[in-house]
């Protein structure tokens, strides 16, 4: 059995498709059809069930198959990760997944002392709505994510990290701006157009505001559907509307020029960002080095 095709396998499984799969592997995606093809014929089991759609779905050979892969190529990714760290070479692939949010904040300059002080790791960012980054990580697709502390199933290692807040942003000199924070309630909100985030995005900002303005019986307008916060920030500053955002509340890197940020603490749970991982023991050494360096401490 060829390492390649287990190695194709195991991705194909990961990505839920030959065509993503391909792209991983930089294959093209008849290439990986043959190989899983050869893969079947030489093992005599049927691997996916037929017919193939878009989503594949594994027989109980082929999730035993997976199994197999996986543990085969995490533990030698495992073994050499610990050779190198012996001999202070850290070295190989850190797959990092959270919401852009953070990448353009807190986590830049994070990344920027890492990547100086582990110039030989091979680093993968992913840009996702946190859902996703959760999916990510339970699909073995990436190492870390970070993401609210609230939303993290139970099966995962979570690192708290740092306190965060829900924000009400709106111009300089906007009404609401005007008042003292505690007092700014959902009626009051609501009488403004809103810039919030896509609503299948399931971001917490727009989860809370739809949830809450439902159980209000109050009706808003949503002037705009921002697909990042630099877009929310630029057209609240231009007064299309007022945004509601969650953010660390020491406001680390976030930019409040033109600006008034006002915290919505009363109306908000209180949560934390956490770097999440599957198995804190399958980490390598220089892995749990970037975790470690973004908190500010020792993991166990």
């Amino acid at each position: 059995m060829e390492w390649q095709k287990i190695h194709s396998f195991y991705n194909v499984v990961i990505y839920g498709s030959f065509t993503k799969a391909a792209e991983a592997v930089f294959r093209t995606q008849s290439a990986i059809s043959q190989q899983m093809n050869f893969l079947e014929k030489e093992i005599d089991c049927q691997l996916f069930e037929r017919p193939i759609h878009r989503r594949i779905k594994l027989t109980y050979p082929g999730e035993r198959l997976f199994a197999f892969a996986e543990n085969t190529i995490k533990g030698y990714e495992q073994v050499l990760g610990e050779i190198r760290a012996s001999k202070n070479s850290f070295r190989g692939p850190l797959k990092l997944g959270s919401p852009y949010n953070l990448l353009r904040t807190i986590l830049s300059e994070k990344l920027d002392d890492y990547k100086q002080g582990y110039p030989l790791v091979e680093l993968t960012i992913y840009d996702r709505a946190p859902k996703v980054v959760l999916d990510l990580l339970d699909q073995g697709i990436i190492d870390i994510g970070a993401v609210l502390e609230s939303i993290c199933p139970k099966n995962l290692s979570v690192f708290r990290w740092k306190a965060v807040d829900g924000f009400l942003m709106t111009p300089i000199g906007h009404p609401l701006a005007k008042l003292e924070p505690k007092s700014i309630t959902l009626e009051k909100i609501a009488k403004y157009p809103i810039i919030s985030y896509p609503k299948n995005l399931q971001y917490t900002s727009r989860n809370f505001l739809d949830k809450e303005l439902y159980a209000a019986g109050l009706d808003s307008r949503i002037a705009m559907e921002a697909s990042s916060i630099d877009l929310a920030m630029q057209y609240v500053k231009n007064g299309l509307g007022i945004h509601i955002t969650v953010l660390q509340k020491d406001l680390e890197g976030v930019d409040q020029t033109e600006l008034s940020l006002l915290p919505l603490s009363h109306l908000f749970e209180p949560d934390n960002l956490a770097l999440v991982v599957r198995n804190v023991g399958a980490l390598l050494p220089y892995q749990k080095k970037f975790i470690e360096l973004t908190l500010g401490s020792k993991i166990d």
